[in-house]
């Protein structure tokens, strides 16, 4: 576990020693090292960011816009309306061999194959 918290730092670390020297004219203005760190800490915003800077506020007065709704619905459920009429009545099925009576046929061929052995 320790491994995986320290390999950003490491990485830092080798990308900052095997990086080239330049002189005051080439350099860049801004760091170009990416700052190391575990991604998802306290103080950074998250993925949704809710946690992040804020927007800018609106005119003094003004609310949301649009039609706001109700969150759920309103008042007690209604009463039950009348049942649909019965559906019709489909053919019967074959009847076929059930799964027990075939595994039990099966057992008693297997049996009688292996007793002569």
């Amino acid at each position: 576990m320790l491994w995986f918290v320290s390999l950003p730092t490491l990485l830092c670390v080798v990308t900052v020693s095997f990086s080239e020297p330049t002189t005051c004219e080439d350099a860049q203005k801004a760091c170009s090292v990416i700052a190391c760190g575990i991604p998802v800490t306290n103080g950074t915003p998250g993925r949704d960011g809710r946690d992040g800077a804020k927007g800018e506020k609106g005119e003094p007065g003004q609310g949301l816009r649009g039609l706001q709704g109700p969150p759920g619905k309103l008042g007690p459920p209604g009463s039950r309306g009348a049942p649909g009429p019965q559906g019709l009545k489909g053919q019967k099925g074959d009847r076929g061999d059930s799964s027990a009576g075939a595994a039990n046929a099966r057992l008693q061929d297997v049996r009688e194959e292996t007793s002569p052995l």
